[in-house]
């Protein structure tokens, strides 16, 4: 007589790592796709975020390049460098150029530590005139657009 025994065989046990590989392999990719994208889009926003507060600063000073009097510093220089701004892991360093007398900016974001396999969106640009860039292979309206 056969003696039941529970348990899984051999062959089931390959299968079901067959199909987990599988799950992963395509998975794996659209995740990290989407992780990119989701940092390439903070970026953005701070981004836009800093255009603003030049602005503001521009209205103030007649400058970009130059802070209010009273300040402690006699240079513009941005309130945050990273993106994202509270973490341990840095995505983007953030700067801009801006002469004392200019009437004018780019603002941009360099992608650092893993966003550096970002190569449809690498540096993402902002004008003081709105003018928004990248370079990589998808193009200023394909990085800007998602």
């Amino acid at each position: 007589m056969y003696k039941k025994s529970s348990g899984f065989t051999l062959i089931e046990l390959l299968i079901v790592v067959v199909i987990i590989g599988l799950i992963t392999a395509v998975a794996l990719p659209n995740y990290r796709e989407y992780v990119m994208a989701g940092n390439r889009n903070a970026a953005k926003g701070d981004l836009l975020e800093l255009q603003q507060w030049m602005e503001r600063n521009y209205s103030l000073t007649n400058s970009y390049a130059v802070l209010p009097a009273g300040t402690a510093l006699t240079t513009a220089q941005l309130p945050f460098n990273t993106t994202p701004r509270s973490s341990a892991k840095t995505n983007y360093n953030l700067s801009f150029t801006a002469n004392p007398t200019s009437t004018a900016f780019t603002l941009q974001a360099v992608p650092v530590n893993g966003q550096v396999n970002d190569t449809t969106c690498s540096t993402l640009t902002l004008t003081s005139a709105g003018v928004r860039g990248a370079t990589g292979s998808g193009g200023a309206s394909t990085c800007w657009n998602k």
